[in-house]
């Protein structure tokens, strides 16, 4: 199961202070769409857990990676401009 203590994780989501929120924190907008996705992802890992998980989880799944993939190879390409 994914969690927020994951090795593999580097979201740079780091815990949010005592006296905030993570909707009050005030967070780029790839560490909200990180956050988001995680978040999908650690639900349809759960569902998934429980036997769950539907073909549109599949295709929420698949989405979440690709856009991120296709960021990371973007955020590449324009390090080597």
């Amino acid at each position: 199961m994914m969690s927020r203590k994951s090795k593999i994780r580097t979201l740079d989501l780091s815990t949010p202070r005592e006296s905030a929120t993570l909707e009050d924190r005030a967070l780029r907008p790839a560490q909200k769409r990180l956050l988001k996705g995680f978040l999908s992802l650690q639900d349809i890992d759960c569902r998934r857990a429980n036997g769950k998980c539907s073909f549109f989880d599949r295709l929420a799944e698949q989405r979440i990676v690709w856009r991120e993939l296709l960021e990371l190879e973007l955020q590449s390409m324009r390090g080597h401009i």
